[in-house]
This record gives structure tokens, sequence and C-alpha cells, in this order.
């Protein structure tokens, strides 16, 4: 290959002149040939519509971003510097309006947890990942009820440390989107929901799986829950919901004035129908994220318009989803966020699963994967109406339902945390339970899926 490009410049030496020329720049002939160059890729994308934005996730801002260096290669020639602002000009003013629909593309999705548990920031950064055809715009952490005194009831708390671990877990959330990509996403401090099912000196400690001890990193929450309100509300376009927390927060934007109409799909991981084997600490149908803050999930579950998908805790934590050991995880990991990821389970493992004896499951990645598939079947973003039928999505099967009735901690203490269902009613705001899932590519879709996280250019001491 070296000796035929030789023999080609001996034969004309005319080439290695012109490359040299061009490359230096030094006539006037070579800048405008330089210039040009610098302007074919935007005539081709306005010739194509976008399609190339589009296809490729490209925002408004990272357009922006990578025009920077570009315009100034293309200002080396006088004439061509006049076209290419007059083309970036039609990108930004044509009646076809080209780039609002670049911006517009991509879905906007609220992610809502609760932390401090690691599957948590797994729901946070599936969510980032680049196979996701939406774009996360802020994260929500709901706080749960503290007390430094051991074995303290479910509803005990203090006030100052409830609020010092929501902010805690809200900081590494953040510090968690600074190194993988996500630094311009915001992060607010959600309200607290006032039940918890595990005493916090029994739960796993928030600062354990803070890896990069973010808590004093110097990040800062973008504001409280009503901050993120007024953020949501100034969006174009519905904004969709994926929860792995308790309902207090979603419940607490659906009532806002200036989000009405505002809300989009939801996803959520949410109660538990004996579609199988699985038990929990609350035992029976009981679920943590129902019993957590029983009056908001009644209220988002009856009065909630847009279409609400419930991902149960019977899927989430089926058997085959499940890590029996840190290795298990780790040897699926072929990125830095995959890597923390990892990281996070092995401190968490034994204050958790360990100490307890039972396998581990991440099983808030289910409702960020369950977004992204239906929002990729109605690529308008249009509300999914409610069906008669049962539905098979991607790899889960989903069933239209009613919500019958959510029983309540003082009246029917024994039942606390359950739902029940009835039949789908056409009248009322749809919803759907994900009642099957097809558990044997699970692995690959979680790895694929985290493996695809970026990662910023943060040195990670």
């Amino acid at each position: 290959m070296r000796q035929n490009r030789w023999s080609l410049l001996r034969r004309f030496p005319w080439i290695a002149q012109t490359i040299g020329e061009y490359e230096s720049r030094g006539s006037n002939k070579a800048k405008f040939v330089w210039a040009v160059g610098k302007i074919l890729p935007l005539l081709t994308r306005k010739l194509e519509q976008g399609r190339y934005y589009i296809e490729n996730g490209i925002t408004k801002q990272r357009f922006d971003d990578s025009l920077v260096d570009h315009r100034r290669k293309a200002h080396a020639h006088p004439k061509i510097s006049s076209y290419y602002e007059q083309l970036r000009e039609i990108f930004e003013t044509h009646q076809e309006r080209l780039l609002e629909r670049l911006v517009m593309t991509k879905p906007k999705v609220a992610v809502i947890v609760d932390g401090p548990d690691p599957d948590n920031y797994v729901c946070i950064l599936a969510a980032l990942s680049s196979l996701m055809c939406y774009e996360v715009v802020a994260v929500i952490m709901t706080g749960r009820p503290v007390s430094a005194s051991a074995g303290a009831l479910p509803y005990v708390l203090n006030p100052y440390a409830s609020r010092a671990v929501r902010r805690d877990n809200a900081l590494h959330a953040k510090g968690i989107l600074m190194r993988h990509g996500g630094e311009r996403i915001l992060v607010f401090e959600g309200g607290r929901a006032p039940f918890s099912t595990i005493p916090h000196d029994k739960h796993i400690h928030e600062r354990v799986t803070d890896v990069y001890d973010d808590a004093h990193a110097g990040h800062m929450p973008a504001g409280d829950i009503d901050d993120a309100v007024s953020f949501l509300a100034g969006l174009d376009g519905p904004i969709h919901v994926i929860c792995g927390g308790p309902m207090t927060d979603l419940a607490y934007l659906m009532r806002q004035p200036m989000l009405e109409g505002k809300l989009g799909i939801v996803t959520a991981q949410l109660g538990m129908f004996n579609l199988g084997t699985v038990k929990t600490i609350a035992g029976g149908r009981r679920q943590f994220n129902v019993l957590a803050d029983v009056g908001a999930a009644y209220d988002v579950l009856t009065h909630l318009s847009s279409p609400f998908y419930l991902v149960p805790t019977d899927i989430t934590k089926h058997d085959d989803h499940a890590f029996h050991s840190v290795d298990e995880l780790g040897i699926l990991s072929r990125s830095k966020a995959f890597d923390e990821v990892t990281m996070m389970y092995d401190l968490a493992w034994p204050h958790m699963w360990g100490k307890l004896g039972i396998p581990a499951h991440v099983h808030d990645f289910h409702p960020a994967e369950l977004m992204d598939l239906l929002l990729r079947e109605d690529p308008m973003h249009h509300v999914r109406p409610s069906q008669v039928g049962r539905d098979v999505i991607g790899r889960y099967s989903i069933s239209p339902v009613g919500i019958k009735h959510v029983p309540h901690l003082l009246f029917e203490k024994h039942r606390w945390g359950e739902i029940d269902l009835g039949l789908a009613n056409p009248q009322l705001p749809s919803r759907f339970l994900v009642d099957g899932c097809d558990t044997s590519g699970h692995r690959r879709i979680l790895a694929a899926t985290l493996n695809a996280v970026g990662s910023s250019q943060l040195q990670m001491t």
C-alpha cells in the first residue's frame, strides 16, 4: 500500500504539493477549499431535514456546542464564511423550524427515586443510557423518615436528620450524573414519604454507597419540589415520569395547577399481586413503595389523568433476575458507569443482601426500560388509550386493569401496602399492569443499557 502511494506521488508530484498547500492554508485557494469542506455537512443535514440529528439523538445544545470550532474553521475564507452564517441562520429561523423539531424529537422524562439503595441510582443511569429514546430532564429525590433512635417505629423521625439524609442522597445522584454525561440534568430534593418499613439504624447508611464522597464534593441540588414544579412547567411538551420510589412526589406534581395536563406516561415500580413466588420483608402482597405513602399511592392511582403502568415487585424481583454475588454483576461491566454500579453493590452487599442471605435484584431498572419501549411504540408520544385485552411490548406482557381498592393504614393495618385490582373501566384513566416478563435476555439487556452510559471528563478520585 505504501509503495503504491509513493509510486503515485512520483508520477504526480503536484498531489503532494497540493495536499501540503491545503493543510497549511497558505493560499486563498487552499483557504477556500478548507472552508467549503466545513459548509458541506450543514448543507447535507439541511437537505435531509435533520434526519442524522434525529436518529442520533443530538440535541440543540449539542448541535450548538459542536459548531463552535466548526464555525471558526469555516471563517477561513470570507466568502464561505458569509454563506456559512446564512446557512446557520436557516437552521435557526427557517419556516420548517428544523432545530425546534430537533429539540422536541426526544420525549422529556423526569426520574423520581428515593435512595440510598443502589438500584435507585441504577434507575437514573439506565434512563441516562444512550440506548434510551428519551431525554432525562430532571431527577427528584424523595425522602424517608429518619431517626437516630435504635429500632424506631416506621413513622418516627427527626426532621433535621431526615432532611440531611435526603440531601445526601440528592447530592449522590448529582455526582453520578456529573461523572456519566448528565452534567446538565437538574436534581431536586423532593418531599418526604411518611413511613418506612425498616428503621434507619437497620437500613443501609446513605454514605455506604457514596463511592466518591458526593456529599462533600461541592455539588448543589437545583432546589426543592416547588422548584421542580416551576422548572417542569416551563418545558415544552409533556413530561413523562419514571418512578422507582414512593408516590409522594408524583402525587404532589399531579396536584399542581401549573402542571395540569402536563404529565405524560408514568411507569412505576409499584405493588405486588401474587404473580409468582417472590417474597419481601413486608410480607404478603405488601410492597414498600405503596406502604411508604399509601395516601399518595391512592391519589395517583385513582386521580392521575395520565396512563399509569404498574411494574410490580413480582416482576422486578423474579428469580431469573437475581444476582447471587457481586462478581455475577461485575462480570457484565464494560463501562465506567457500570463499574460504579458494581462498586455500590459491593459496598452495600454486607449491609443488605449478605446480611439477610438473599440474592440482589436491580429492580428499579425495569420502569426505565419499559418507558423506552412505550415511547418507541408511540413516536408521537401520545397517551395510550384504555385497551381491552393483553398486550406485549418488548419483553413485557401488559394488561389493562382497574384500581378497586387501596387499603389504608388506619382502617386495614393488616393489609397496609397492598393494592386491589379490578376490571379496566374505559371511562376512567388508563391503568396497566405488567403481569409477565421474558427473563431469558435480562442480563444482556441490563448490561447493554448500563454499558451505553457515557462518562464525563471529570477526574474520579
